[in-house]
């Protein structure tokens, strides 16, 4: 069943993430209850030759981003990292070149296209100082309704927008009964205007739900906010479409995990359902790409209606700040990655005005174990450098590499990236395996999880050494194949240790980065 609120100015989109009842990926609708598209007029149609751009848009459009976070438990309060972890899937879903996108039809594969459009947390605020892009608020209100815009007005529990011909504002929050977000199509109120979404739905790392962790909540939202309509048009039925081309008819929304091909009562043969488009309804991991069309309709969106970003100036900072390292770019892997085993590289750049002689970049697959590697290396004031980090092994099928700046500065939004891709290749190439595995990593709770992954049984001294050698934990254990083993952070300070499993005959470890959070949550290998 699905919830049907539309207004000229609003789409409402909204997800489920209660497990008692049916999960669904949006409640949006272009339509009136007569079948009649209520959406706003653009200048053109999109067609499938190719893209329709004003000379404004031929280049690159790069808009800033607020996030406005309203949290009423510590929870709901999302990190900083959970932040960028979904200015990260816009950049790569928008581009095309998302991890997610390998396992596309390949008849499809060509319409996979890169919309020359970008985000990033904003820079300065309206009354030009410097800001991280981000706001927080503890707000009395346990939760918000998905067809509520009071989360949009400070007066009443919420936080006010920035100016949305120079901003794309996102709230993050606890929306009620089960909603994941909704959005605005252009033209609308200007202090309404930009998305809402979930906490447990923003980006992918923290706590979000399992269905609904690939970042793709925003990306669907933010599909909206440039006009475009679900892929099936808002009718159970053929009569209306999504005004695009190269999108099948399709008769209504796919939910879950739909396989490939599928049919319906529109299009009942060749590929079939466009369901790993990022306009239906499927579970995050199964939306994968945007077609030629939609790109078209949002370049005419933008031309018609947020041609005013290109002027803004909030992408850049009003004033240089003294410390300030930046991750700007993870350069390897690419989408697809040949073998499980890879050479990440990543682009580093000194952002601040003071000289920067030695810094610690840490990284890892997402909640897998993490390394860390010091770089005594001068950077002088607006420098970049392309830093090549020793190998590492993913998984074979989807993986999401994550890469921090250790030390903290002026602005640690920037010292946090990910990049999602996929491997085909089981070969791992000389990677270590058989390294204790850690859960969650890094820890934020009382405790966390270690796996020995030893062959046999033996007996195991488990340690917690810190930086400088000391060891902050020590106890034994009989360890069988598949053994857990849960250990305690308390007393433990923020920073990184490292986690020593030995046996009479060898010894093996992994490193940690403990960065405890304010709810003081469990961990364990519950």
């Amino acid at each position: 069943m699905f919830l049907y609120k539309t207004t000229l100015a609003a789409a409402l989109l909204f997800f489920s993430l209660t497990i008692t009842q049916a999960q669904h990926r949006c409640g949006t609708s272009s339509v009136d209850e007569i079948g009649v598209v209520k959406t706003l007029p653009i200048s053109k149609i999109p067609n499938t030759s190719g893209r329709i751009l004003s000379t404004a848009t031929a280049d690159t459009l790069w808009i800033p981003v607020v996030v406005h976070v309203l949290y009423n438990t510590a929870e709901e309060n999302v990190s900083d990292n959970q932040i960028q972890s979904q200015i990260d899937v816009l950049n790569e879903d928008y581009a095309g070149t998302n991890g997610t996108a390998a396992e596309v039809p390949e008849s499809w594969k060509p319409l996979i296209t890169d919309s020359k459009i970008r985000f990033r947390l904003a820079q300065r605020i309206p009354s030009n100082t410097n800001t991280n892009g981000i706001t927080r608020r503890q707000t009395p209100i346990t939760s918000f309704q998905y067809n509520d815009n009071s989360i949009k007005y400070t007066a009443s529990g919420g936080t006010d927008a920035w100016p949305n011909d120079s901003y794309l504002n996102i709230w993050v929050c606890n929306l009620q009964n089960g909603v994941l977000g909704f959005a605005s199509f252009p033209g609308g109120m200007a202090e309404e205007d930009g998305i809402v979404i979930h906490y447990n739905a923003f980006g992918r790392t923290g706590t979000l739900s399992k269905r609904y962790d690939f970042g793709r909540s925003g990306t669907h939202e933010v599909g909206h906010w440039f006009s475009l309509i679900h892929i099936w048009g808002d009718t159970p039925d053929c009569s209306i479409d999504d005004q695009v081309g190269d999108t099948p008819l399709q008769a209504d929304a796919n939910l879950c995990c739909p396989k490939y091909p599928k049919y319906d009562n529109c299009t009942s043969s060749g590929d079939g359902v466009m369901f790993m488009n990022y306009m239906d309804y499927s579970d995050d991991k199964f939306m994968q790409f945007f077609t030629p069309g939609q790109i078209a309709r949002m370049d005419t969106a933008i031309n018609d209606y947020r041609s005013s970003l290109f002027l803004s100036n909030g992408g850049s900072e009003a004033q240089q700040r003294s410390f300030d390292l930046s991750i700007e770019e993870i350069i390897n892997p690419v989408r697809e990655s040949a073998d499980r085993c890879f050479v990440p590289v990543v682009k580093v750049k000194n952002r601040g005005a003071s000289l920067i002689s030695s810094y610690h970049l840490v990284y890892g697959m997402y909640e897998g174990n993490i390394r860390t590697i010091e770089f005594n290396d001068s950077l002088s004031a607006g420098q970049e450098r392309l830093i090549t980090l020793p190998q590492i092994s993913g998984s074979n099928g989807q993986n999401i590499l994550e890469v921090r700046i250790y030390e903290s500065d002026s602005n640690t939004v920037n010292n946090y990236a990910t990049r999602s891709f996929f491997s085909k290749n089981d070969n791992t190439n000389g990677c270590a395996d058989g390294d204790p595995v850690i859960y969650p990593n890094p820890v934020t709770g009382t405790s966390f999880c270690v796996k020995s992954n030893f062959v046999k049984s033996v007996k195991l001294k488990i340690r917690l050494v810190n930086l400088l050698g000391q060891t902050v934990y020590e106890t034994e254990s009989t360890s069988n194949p598949g053994d857990l083993f849960s250990v305690p952070t308390i007393n433990l300070t923020r920073g990184i240790y490292f986690v020593q499993l030995a046996s009479e005959d060898e010894s093996r470890s992994a490193s940690i980065l403990f960065m405890p959070d304010e709810s003081g949550s469990a961990g364990g290998c519950e």
